[in-house]
């Protein structure tokens, strides 16, 4: 008999023999009603089997609960960014060229950071990896995230002593994982597909690590130093972001006029050297960003950049941006004007030749300006004897 109502009346307790016979009869009567009318049964004690259906993936990231903030550190020719999270959590992006690594560690500690949760090594380029062994040793690090493929560097040589020395635990980025850092951004890996690309310009910028950031509204890509082959991959799932690490320090072999279109950024952070022997950024890629409309920052014309956001709105807390214009139209040919030879003096007297010291100018004549005038006569023969 279900737990309720009819349940408890029996159990009550009664004194009396009368009173047992009349709870007696009151609870045969209850019992054929309780029989025959189900009382309902309350929700709370019913406890259906877990199923072992898994739970839809959030279309997008909870609710927006503080700030986001993303620094593209200046270490000359290179790429380290840092990600810190609304939670306190943070992210190291790639650590730059060898020997920046005490560099990008002393920013670190500059904006607060003791200790790094995820650092992602995008592709294995010096560029790139170069400063890690620095930073594993200075900070304690929770997570390293890499794309997979090995180098015969010794950049790569020293980062995988010091992971293995830190004791960090390693993943290789899967398209579609998600990496748990902060319940409120949404940090995907759009990159580097699989099986990974192979026969392109550079199969190691190619297959870059490439996050995708959801926070709320805003949305952000980091792209590492990809080629065609992975703007192509990308473009199979397109997203309108706001705002764009520039793949490849701004070479004109990224951001295609196709990838642009299919992402559609407004903001794009690029990182380079000042001078550097690559020509980074390329006017080529400046001109299809600014034909696209994206403003463009760049390391390489100030210092850092640091844009923050609150999941709807963001803002440029510092950095130099420069106008970037398209290409100018060519200017239309002009006719080559014809001279007009100056006209003739009209106050020499024409009787004999004459000179005018100095010549007038095209626009006067002599009878306007006064000149000294000198006879040709034909030579003394006789001058010299």
């Amino acid at each position: 008999m279900p737990e309720g109502l009819c349940h408890r009346v029996v159990k009550g307790k009664v004194m009396g023999l009368k009173l047992k016979l009349l709870v007696l009869l009151t609870s045969i009567v209850l019992l054929a009603a309780c029989t025959s009318t189900p009382a309902p049964t309350p929700t709370a004690t019913q406890s259906p089997a877990p199923t072992t259906t898994a739970a839809p993936a959030p279309t997008t990231a909870p609710p927006a609960t503080g700030n986001l903030t993303l620094h593209v550190i200046d270490i000359g020719q290179g790429d380290s960014i840092l990600v810190q999270f609304p939670n306190g959590k943070t992210m190291l992006v790639d650590g730059g060229d060898n020997g920046k690594g005490d560099e990008v560690a002393a920013y670190l500690r500059s904006v607060g950071v003791s200790k790094l949760d995820v650092v992602v090594a995008t592709h294995t380029d010096a560029d790139h990896i170069g400063g890690l062994p620095e930073v594993f040793r200075a900070f304690e690090v929770g997570l390293y995230v890499h794309n997979g493929m090995s180098h015969t560097t010794q950049a790569f040589a020293d980062l995988q002593a010091a992971v293995q020395a830190e004791s960090s635990r390693l993943i290789t980025a899967s398209v579609g994982e998600q990496l748990q850092i902060d319940p409120s951004v949404r940090v995907l890996v759009r990159a580097p597909p699989d099986p990974l690309i192979t026969g392109s310009r550079s199969d190691r910028n190619a297959n870059s690590v490439v996050l995708l950031l959801d926070y709320s509204d805003v949305e952000i890509l980091l792209t590492g130093d990809p080629e065609e082959e992975t703007e192509s991959f990308l473009q199979r799932q397109p997203v309108d972001i706001d705002i764009l690490k520039v793949g490849h320090h701004g070479s004109k072999y990224a951001s295609s006029d196709a990838f642009l279109s299919a992402f559609s950024p407004e903001l794009g952070l690029i990182s380079a050297g000042d001078t550097n022997r690559y020509d980074h950024p390329h006017t080529e890629a400046l001109q299809r960003l600014a034909a696209h409309g994206v403003v463009v920052y760049c390391t390489c014309w100030g210092k850092e950049i640091v844009v923050t956001t609150d999941g709807v709105n963001y803002a440029v807390v510092r950095g130099t941006s420069k106008a970037a214009q398209a290409p100018a139209p060519a200017p239309t040919p002009q006719p080559t004007p014809t001279q007009t030879p100056a006209p003739a003096p009209v106050n020499c007297d024409p009787s004999y030749p004459t000179v005018c010291i100095p010549p007038p100018p095209p626009d006067l004549d002599c009878k306007n300006v006064t000149y000294r005038r000198f006879k040709v006569l034909p030579p003394d023969p006789h001058k010299f004897d």
